[in-house]
């Protein structure tokens, strides 16, 4: 097992930095809006058929999407959960390769690599890290004491969340950030930037730069996901894209 604690960082969240927004503008409508890569495109799912623009894909015999990668721009993961198989396109959405499961039943994927693929072991209820074309994995870090219940990832780093904490980590296996938090099972990650709900509402949290957990003030909006990409947050509220400049 690989388990490399560099640097283990503990912070627990006793207040939240406030932060707002201005400089807004709508940038799209739609009512079936999934995800934002970095470079602004839009991903819909409609009747598990994944749009971006111009560009369709859609697989009649796996049935459901479960999970949408596009942390990588040129480069997107879907996975199917029920038939435990991940399918990589390219950015026009055509397939490129398929990967089945056969050796855990996995229950979140991320884009780790062109190789490789984070995932979460549900048996044994670890992070792995999973090489494509030897079809081994690598347990990161001793098992949770919890059910993930969240995760994102971007090709560096990604973030695990249980009933009760956020857990960063790289690809070497060192947990990078604990952060006690109960909340919603809506995470995003651009490589940069992480954004959790809970009742209280919108936060976010930047590695290196952050304490604690910024909850965002959104005084004209409510949102139902947000997006972050570079310098800019996408807030989607209602059936529009809001397109807002990152606050320092």
């Amino acid at each position: 097992m690989l388990i490399r604690s560099f640097l283990m960082i503990f912070v627990t969240v006793f207040g939240v930095a406030q932060t707002s927004f201005d400089n807004n503008e709508t940038v799209f409508t739609s009512s079936n809006v999934v995800a934002i890569n970095s470079l602004g495109e839009i991903f819909e799912l409609k009747n598990e058929s994944l749009i971006k623009g111009s560009y369709r894909y859609h697989n009649v015999l796996l049935g459901k999407i479960s999970q949408i990668d596009v942390s990588n721009p040129l480069k997107t993961w879907v996975f199917y959960q029920d038939f435990q198989t991940t399918v990589q396109l390219d950015n026009t959405l055509n397939p490129i390769q398929k990967t089945i499961f056969t050796d855990a039943y996995v229950s979140h994927i991320g884009n780790a690599s062109s190789d490789r693929l984070w995932r979460i072991n549900s048996g044994s209820n670890q992070l792995e890290l999973y090489t494509i074309q030897t079809q081994k994995s690598i347990p990161l870090y001793t098992p949770f004491t919890e059910p993930v219940v969240g995760f994102s990832s971007s090709q560096e780093f990604c973030w695990v969340q249980t009933s009760s904490a956020l857990f960063l980590f790289n690809t070497y296996g060192s947990l990078l950030q604990k952060i006690p938090f109960q909340g919603k099972h809506l995470l995003a990650f651009d490589g940069k930037v992480l954004l959790v709900e809970n009742d209280k509402g919108w936060y976010s949290f930047t590695y290196k730069k952050d304490k604690e957990l910024r909850l965002l003030d959104f005084k004209k909006y409510l949102p139902q996901r947000l997006f972050p990409s570079g310098n800019y947050f996408y807030i989607y509220e209602g059936n529009q894209v809001i397109k807002t400049k990152l606050p320092n």
